[in-house]
């Protein structure tokens, strides 16, 4: 996370024990946005899209389904019993995406009257607090920059990435050459091929420590041939010799 006051890293598990630790105290039917951060309840499974050519393609759900919101929605509000429910996230930043699954809630009869996440950005916060809804987080911040999780910046990896639109199971790293770390997670252009070899470099090391070959990653990787039973991490390392800048002569 990239606050103006500089950077900082928030443990997984304090998100997931502190938002299981609120949620406790709520007595109200649960949808969750992301089951890793908080397993429970009903889930509206949604995520950043990208299109094939890596241009943002709005919203739509993290597998690559083609249900959309308001069709998932419409489902949701008939297994709800009463007229209540909660939203829990990982993040609360805009709050763009919590107003448009509120109002789609509203419209078929039921109310949000609270909102939960791991991190809640001021923005979000009075976004939600217009719309007659109390937030409660784990961690507040007024200002923030760019919140991204690490698993964006591991190929392959559960949830990893922007789901590329119209393909199932297929995420776009939020890594040179597969993405935009700049406008993605405002990486400065200056460092985004040096920041993007960097974890390349991480992530191959990872996946040549468990020998995993690319037809056996969790998740697809946008842009690599994984029909091949070639080793995970040698593939990544090729990429960050690609991303090496030119010898000057």
């Amino acid at each position: 996370m990239r606050c103006r006051a500089g950077y900082g890293w928030i443990a997984e598990r304090e998100l997931t024990e502190g938002l299981g630790f609120l949620l406790n105290a709520n007595d109200l039917p649960v949808v969750s946005l992301d089951l890793a951060y908080a397993p429970r309840g009903l889930e509206i499974s949604l995520t950043r899209l990208a299109d094939m050519s890596g241009k943002d393609a709005g919203y739509g759900a993290r597998n690559g389904s083609a249900a959309s919101l308001a069709e998932t929605v419409d489902i949701l509000s008939r297994m709800i019993r009463g007229k209540k429910l909660v939203l829990v996230d990982d993040v609360l930043f805009s709050g763009a995406m919590f107003a448009r699954i509120i109002s789609l809630f509203r419209e078929r009869g039921l109310c949000v009257p609270r909102v939960y996440a791991g991190v809640a950005v001021g923005e979000g916060i009075r976004r939600m607090q217009s719309m007659d809804c109390e937030v409660r987080a784990v961690r507040s911040y007024e200002d923030v920059v760019d919140e991204v999780c690490e698993r964006d910046f591991m190929p392959g990896s559960p949830l990893s990435g922007r789901t590329v639109k119209g393909l199932q199971n297929t995420g776009m790293p939020y890594l040179l050459p597969f993405g935009n770390p700049a406008e993605w997670a405002s990486i400065p252009e200056v460092h985004a091929r040096s920041f993007s070899a960097r974890f390349l470099r991480l992530s191959a090391g990872i996946y040549r420590s468990t020998g995993m070959t690319l037809d056996k990653l969790p998740r697809r990787i946008y842009g690599l041939d994984q029909s091949a039973d070639a080793p995970v991490g040698e593939a990544l390392e090729e990429l960050v010799e690609f991303l090496k800048p030119p010898v000057k002569r």
